[in-house]
């Protein structure tokens, strides 16, 4: 374990706080008025008393990954991303309904530590309804109400979830050869086209099935980083058109191919 690891769980260990001090904090901040410095105080009292629950839940979801280690480098920043999910429910959080914090916060922590992982961790973007799906799919339930209505969809995101990084260690220790430096190189003729070539071809589908130069730059911005919104914001459309609009294209493109 790293010492700046180490050094994040004593620091959230010594300002441990018990379930009971957390509801009396919690029944304290329901009463007091929003963006207060009383409010910020006794919210950061109750982010900072539960910041072993981050811990314990970042360190589950990382000994289940294949390619992530609990304690190297990248735990400080699923621990800090770990921690906005907790202020998210420490924000949202209802006193009336009797639940306590963690019920609530667990969920969040997971879903914030994911989402994180999914884009910065992934070479493919995967949606996080789909996502959400496949992981369903991988315990065996049942997709929920925002689940995609393809299930080949959902079949490729997990086909993509099951890849492997090359920077992934071949043992569950930090030390020994990645992935990467034991598979061979691919020949000259193997190698994969160019971006350039990518566009062009997808320039290519797009004109034979005559969509349009501004929605073509739509689609091209939206294969570039997979993110609707930021897509829209590029082209200066709006992200609900941008998703009907993206939607009709692919369809249109999937009748030429």
């Amino acid at each position: 374990m790293s010492n700046d690891v180490a050094a994040w769980l004593n620091e959230a260990g010594r300002r441990r706080l018990g379930p009971e001090q957390t509801e009396a904090l919690l029944q304290r901040l329901s009463g007091l008025k929003e963006g207060t410095a009383k409010y910020r105080r006794t919210f950061d009292r109750i982010v900072e008393g539960n910041l072993l629950l981050v811990a314990s839940t970042v360190e589950k979801l990382m000994r289940r990954s294949h390619s992530l280690h609990w304690g190297g480098p990248l735990t400080v920043d699923l621990l800090q991303v770990g921690c906005l999910g907790l202020s998210l429910t420490v924000q949202r959080f209802d006193v009336t309904r009797g639940t306590k914090l963690s019920t609530c916060a667990v969920p969040w922590i997971r879903q914030r530590v994911s989402r994180w992982l999914s884009g910065h961790l992934s070479a493919i973007y995967v949606p996080e309804n789909t996502l959400r799906a496949a992981y369903a799919a991988y315990r065996g339930e049942k997709p929920g109400k925002i689940a995609p209505k393809d299930p080949a969809i959902t079949l490729r995101a997990m086909q993509v979830l099951n890849m492997t990084s090359l920077d992934a260690r071949i043992s569950k220790s930090q030390e020994g050869a990645t992935l990467g430096e034991i598979i061979p190189s691919p020949g000259e003729e193997e190698k994969p086209r160019s971006q350039s070539e990518s566009i062009k071809m997808l320039r290519d589908v797009m004109a034979k099935a005559g969509i349009e130069p501004h929605t073509q730059d739509l689609m091209l911005a939206y294969a570039e980083c997979g993110r609707i919104d930021t897509s829209a914001r590029r082209v200066n459309m709006g992200s609900n058109k941008a998703s009907r609009v993206i939607k009709t294209a692919i369809a249109r493109c999937q009748e030429v191919i």
